[in-house]
């Protein structure tokens, strides 16, 4: 194929256009009444005159246009895309089951702040990386033509001073290939905290200083604008904002709801943390029962000692001789082949059982104290 650019009529593409139009209503449109005197020069002028490009003005003043087109058409035109991810964000967030108000100011959220924030972060270390790798670059080349320059200092190098017999070819400095790196795919743990935190006081500071540049009157005139059409409810929305500043006054007490205090099992569909059943919540009585209800033999020795150290083996003659954390280890043993049998899931380490299903009556009666012991961790009071 050709590398010829392709030339588009515009005035035909217009006119195809607005072929269906209704005339009347786009010339009372508040648009295009405010532009109508530029547009109809523009119209009649033979000479190419772009709106947004002042030096095909002339002597003509079309600053008012230029403003209307900048403030209220182009945002509009390049806020759908925008606008697109919000939806697609706030359905995404209604997952969470949260209601209209905090769903939208989440979404709000996710799209001004994080979304933007990403692209920028993983970028910015990019260039990070690139740089480094340019700087090492660097480091070898020096230390290659330190050796090089000194190779030719050196009296040994000479070749009238060798011995052919005892001359050995000079080996290549040359690094041996490593193996390809991938360029960075997200930006992780620390640095990813401290990326969002500046990223998030610009963008603030950013707000301000429009805000400011505007002035109250024009801001007023720009929310109207942008809420005119808006689908939120406006009686969920003032109840929300009332919500909010009332809890942005009020000190912060960490609560958990009533209706959640019934009973765990709904979050964990009726299953036991394993990491709750210990000696200090006195879990004994519940392992031994359920252990006899699983027919779960006493093993006679068991390897004890800290991880990726060497392990002592200890001989088992009761079962009062075994921890809290060992029977549990038993009693995972046993799941992990139930679940085989049964479920059809498969875990090949135990340590990915994170969940035990409660066989006995006893072990069901751990749900209460479960609760007990969950709330107690993560701090939480009713």
């Amino acid at each position: 194929m050709g590398q010829s650019t392709p030339k588009v009529n515009l005035r035909y593409c217009i006119t195809w256009l607005t072929e269906e139009a209704d005339l009347d209503t786009m010339q009372n449109h508040r648009l295009i009444q405010l532009m109508i005197d530029d547009l109809a020069i523009v119209a009649d002028d033979e000479s190419v005159i772009d709106l947004l490009d002042r030096s095909t003005w002339g002597d003509r003043d079309f600053s008012k246009s230029e403003a209307i087109i900048w403030n209220e058409i182009a945002p509009r035109a390049a806020h759908q895309q925008r606008v697109e991810n919000l939806v697609q964000t706030a359905g995404f967030l209604g997952q969470t089951h949260v209601e209209e108000a905090r769903r939208s100011a989440r979404a709000n959220i996710h799209c001004i702040f994080y979304r933007d924030f990403k692209i920028w972060a993983l970028d910015s270390l990019r260039k990070e990386d690139a740089a480094k790798k340019e700087k090492e670059k660097r480091r070898r080349q020096r230390q290659q033509q330190q050796r090089q320059q000194q190779s030719q200092q050196s009296p040994s190098a000479q070749p009238s001073q060798q011995s052919p017999s005892t001359h050995q070819p000079q080996q290549s400095s040359a690094r041996p290939k490593s193996r390809k790196q991938h360029k960075r795919q997200k930006v992780e743990k620390k640095k990813r905290l401290k990326m969002l935190s500046q990223w998030i006081d610009w963008k603030v500071d950013e707000i301000d200083e429009a805000r400011e540049s505007l002035g109250e009157t024009k801001m007023k005139e720009i929310v109207a604008t942008l809420s005119r059409d808006k689908k939120i409810s406006t009686e969920e929305n003032e109840a929300k904002v009332e919500q909010f500043k009332s809890a942005a006054e009020k000190p912060h007490e960490r609560t958990i709801d009533s209706k959640h205090l019934a009973d765990i099992t709904c979050w964990m569909d009726g299953l036991i943390v394993a990491s709750y059943l210990t000696k200090t919540n006195g879990a004994w009585d519940f392992l031994m029962a359920e252990i006899k209800h699983r027919r779960i033999n006493r093993p006679n020795k068991i390897e004890r000692g800290a991880k990726n150290k060497v392990k002592k083996t200890v001989q088992i003659k009761e079962w009062t001789d075994l921890k809290e954390a060992e029977l549990v280890t038993l009693i995972k043993v046993h799941e992990q082949a139930r679940l085989l049998r049964e479920e059809n899931k498969v875990f090949s380490k135990l340590e990915e059982i994170k969940y035990l299903k409660p066989l006995s009556q006893k072990m069901k009666q751990w749900m209460p104290k479960q609760l007990e012991v969950y709330k107690k961790r993560k701090g939480l009071s009713t």
